[in-house]
């Protein structure tokens, strides 16, 4: 992660009422480092939504007491990561009734892995190895209901961290059993 000229971070407790506290904390942290250079409210809006998602999925999947928080910018880039040492991500395949969890046991990469879709959109990762995945976010020209509108539901979250960054992405590291969800916000020169 270089070329990152400023730098927080911050542990987050893992507890829902703490929540708000910690996004505030990073949201002024952002503001304040951003000083004279205006990053504009969308950016700000987006990073609270993923901030907040990113912490209540701490809370609800990860199973762990406290995680890291990161921030880093420049003058082109806002980097926020959310890194822990509990369960590894696992989704649940739309066209399959079958669980994801990393590291991926598949030997060919890349891995295209439709996630979910809702009728209007599609949620995909693509795996470049076993430890780290990339999401994007596919708009449906026809849209048409779904099969199961509990693909959707069950990972609601991320499509919301998904769409609310410029790049979404998570890797495993094996070595130390240690998640880390990265979101990426292009910032804009004014």
């Amino acid at each position: 992660m270089n070329g990152y000229s400023d730098r927080f971070e911050t542990i987050f407790k893992c507890d829902l009422e703490a929540v708000s506290d910690k996004v505030n904390l990073c949201i002024a942290h952002i503001e304040q480092s951003a000083a004279g250079n205006n990053i504009g409210l969308g950016v700000i809006t987006r990073t609270k939504w993923v901030i907040t998602e990113m912490l209540t999925n701490a809370i609800k999947h990860s199973d762990v007491e406290e995680c890291l928080l990161t921030i880093r910018m420049n003058a082109t880039q806002l980097l926020f990561e959310k890194k822990d040492n509990g369960n590894p991500l696992s989704l649940h395949r739309c066209d399959e009734d079958k669980k994801i969890v990393w590291p991926l046991e598949s030997a060919s990469f890349p891995k295209k892995i439709q996630v979910s879709h809702n009728g209007s959109e599609s949620l995909w990762a693509v795996a470049d190895d076993a430890n780290h995945v990339i999401f994007y976010i596919q708009e449906i020209g026809d849209p048409a209901m779904p099969a199961l509108l509990k693909d959707t539901n069950e990972h609601f979250g991320l499509l919301i961290l998904t769409k609310a960054s410029d790049t979404f992405e998570y890797h495993y590291e094996p070595e130390s059993a240690t998640n880390r969800f990265l979101s990426t916000f292009n910032l804009q020169a004014i």
